[in-house]
């Protein structure tokens, strides 16, 4: 093929030879870059217009001059750069901005090249930066592989090698595994002991801590690798599937390999390496990954020393979600239609596991070794009490601050300790949701009515004078042996006003102290209000684990006590109660113990006015499975122990600045 030919393939104009200086020359084609090299079909790629030549011919005559064009289609790409898209001088131009067209000459028909192309109104293209691990130099192969990719079988596509063109988003791929199972615990209810199981799942990600730890060292350097990486891991759970065990990670040791050796219980030496294979027929890849350090707690409540677990990231998968996945709506939306199972689907689940009990030999030996025999499914009588009657109120007051996520926690901690002022943070992504901004809008604006003291509903309780009560504690993010105490208490008699208290104290149980002072100021507050005391007090303790109900009665009911008049008429029973209405999954019931009664409410009034304390919860337009005391309360300790790490200004309590 002669040079000239191959240009005149290639979509390049040939320059004039010196024979070729008096012949008229083409029209030169517009400017174009060919996106495909030599090597490429010119079926791949972009899809180009058609470049156009003119070949013209002067004729002169006595007539005057005629130009004859004959149009020779040549296979020229054109790339139109989408960013001169975005380009419009003419609004700027005010002569040419209502009209372009030009008034002289006389108007003619004429017929373009040009076609429409119709487009949905919400139609869209997506553009993806395409990189390839490892690198491949060829750009055919790059080509190849994507078009051979079964995730664009059906797509339309454009793609050059780097830049990918789609009409439809690419849905993100996030490799989680659901492990199903059921939670089972035996307890004495009552006079009668039962066995309680629940469908259960845990969220596995098919990513092992090796895998995590190599992408994060891609991704910083090797320079801060090591401190980032005990920032990220430490704290998480994973489980080992050669023996189906979760553990926590408290430490890297970053000096053991596993061609080290540890002592093993019987006093012999073996390496970490041996070890996998000969007990688990487990082969590690990597031979210089640190191990991971995990303390394993005595199930007895006593003051034995923790053992220490050495576990290979190799071998180690994580479990829960990332930050990332749950702001992934999709992902979220098939991980909660998957495990938000409906009452039948629950029960189905409930009858299987029943049915394999009592057809299983080994199960029902245990059980009789034990001396035991599995029953019936208990069922029992409900009752569908009235919805309640919003009262509603009026509110124009809305204030917005602006904040990033990154500094949520500097501005909490600095607006409700050392300048206390309520604040309301909205994350910028939260503004960008299409669709939403009157629901943001609204629920924004709630939030500041509720940190202004402004009260948003209320519903009708027939007792008067009433004080209602939540106590929360939970465990601080920065200092595990300190515990934040919250207490929240009603102060008007609509249950609409609230006063918050919190505080950081240290202990190894989850045994809330300075009840009394709490109690205290909840009861000046109340005097301020009504100029006088409550009649009656009713406080709800969330957060309370098995074990635990004896400590409460003969620590934490004394101290409330102590501020008030005491008696000693002690009643004590329990009840179950649904106040939600799931329109998918099933709603569990929340459980709730009455240890001290000196009231005398009879247990339907005690059941009504926990399901009407359920409707005012502020932070929510609808019904919540707990007491709204009970939830502000546990809002309040989350806040502290999450990003405050200190007690709040005593001049926010008594707004819901937490919310």
């Amino acid at each position: 093929m002669s040079g000239r030919a191959r240009v005149r393939a290639r979509g390049i104009a040939p320059r004039p030879s010196a024979t070729e200086v008096g012949r008229p020359q083409a029209l030169p084609p517009p400017t174009s870059v060919d996106l495909e090299d030599s090597e490429s079909s010119s079926s791949s790629g972009f899809v180009g217009t058609s470049g156009i030549s003119q070949k013209q011919t002067d004729d002169v005559s006595s007539g005057g001059v005629e130009s004859e064009s004959t149009f020779v289609k040549r296979d020229v790409k054109i790339q139109q750069r989408f960013t001169d898209l975005e380009i419009c001088t003419r609004e700027k131009l005010a002569h040419v901005r209502e009209c372009k067209t030009g008034s002289s000459g006389i108007p003619v028909k004429l017929v373009t090249n040009l076609f429409k192309l119709d487009l949905p109104q919400d139609w869209q293209l997506f553009q993806y930066h395409v990189t390839f691990s490892p690198d491949l130099a060829s750009r055919r192969l790059r080509i190849a592989l994507l078009y051979g990719h079964s995730e664009f079988s059906n797509r339309a596509k454009a793609f050059d090698g780097a830049i990918l063109f789609l009409s439809q988003r690419l849905e993100e791929k996030v490799q989680l595994s659901l492990c199903k199972g059921f939670a089972i615990s035996v307890s004495w209810f009552e006079s009668k002991l039962l066995l309680s199981a629940d469908v259960s799942y845990k969220v596995l990600r098919n990513e092992t801590v090796l895998e995590f730890m190599t992408a994060l060292c891609h991704k910083t350097g090797r320079s801060c690798f090591t401190q980032m990486c005990e920032n990220q891991l430490i704290g998480l759970i994973v489980l080992t599937r050669y023996n189906n065990k979760t553990y926590r990670i408290n430490d890297i040791d970053w000096s053991v390999k596993p061609t080290h050796a540890f002592r093993k219980r019987d006093g012999t030496e073996v390496t970490y390496v041996d070890y996998y294979k000969q007990q688990y027929d487990i082969t590690l890849s990597d031979l210089n990954q640190p191990v991971l350090v995990s303390l394993l707690k005595s199930k007895r409540n006593d003051n034995t020393e923790a053992r220490i677990a050495h576990l290979l990231p190799e071998l180690c998968f994580l479990t829960g979600l990332t930050d990332q996945a749950t702001s992934n709506f999709h992902l979220m939306k098939a991980v909660a239609e998957e495990t938000r199972l409906s009452p039948l689907g629950r029960q189905q689940r409930l009858a299987r596991l029943a049915d394999n009990i009592q057809r299983n030999k080994d199960a029902r030996l245990e059980l009789e070794t034990w001396g035991l025999h599995f029953g019936n499914q208990i069922s029992l009588t409900g009752r569908v009490v009235p919805s309640e009657k919003i009262m509603m109120q009026d509110h124009i007051v809305m204030c917005i601050l602006p904040s990033s996520q990154n500094y949520y926690d500097s501005i909490k901690k600095y607006l409700n300790s050392d300048c206390p002022v309520p604040s309301q943070c909205v994350l910028a992504r939260t503004l960008n949701k299409q669709g939403m901004m009157m629901s943001i809008a609204t629920k924004v604006a709630m939030q500041v009515a509720c940190k202004l003291g402004g009260e948003l509903w209320a519903v009708e309780i027939p007792l008067k004078s009433l004080m209602v009560v939540g106590i929360d504690v939970c465990k601080d993010a920065l200092n595990k042996e300190m515990v934040v105490v919250g207490f929240v208490a009603s102060v008007n008699l609509r249950i609409t006003r609230w006063f918050s208290r919190c505080i950081l104290q240290k202990t190894m149980g989850d045994v809330a102290d300075c009840l009394k002072v709490f109690m205290i100021g909840a009861l000046n507050q109340w005097y301020k209000y009504n100029h006088d005391v409550p009649a009656r007090i009713v406080v709800y303790r969330d957060g309370v684990g098995d074990g635990q109900l004896r400590t409460l009665i003969e620590y934490e009911v004394p101290q409330l006590l102590s501020s008030v008049t005491e008696s000693n008429q002690n009643t004590r029973y329990d009840f179950y109660l649904i106040s939600q209405m799931a329109h998918r999954g099933t709603v569990n019931p929340t459980y709730y113990n009455v240890i001290y009664d000196d009231n005398g409410l009879k247990p339907d009034h005690m059941q009504r006015l926990t399901f009407k304390l359920c409707h005012l919860y502020y932070n929510w337009p609808g019904l919540i499975s707990v007491p709204a005391p009970c939830q502000y309360a546990h809002k309040l300790t989350f806040l502290v122990a999450q990003s405050i790490h200190k007690e709040p200004s005593l001049q926010l309590a008594n707004s819901l600045f937490y919310l």
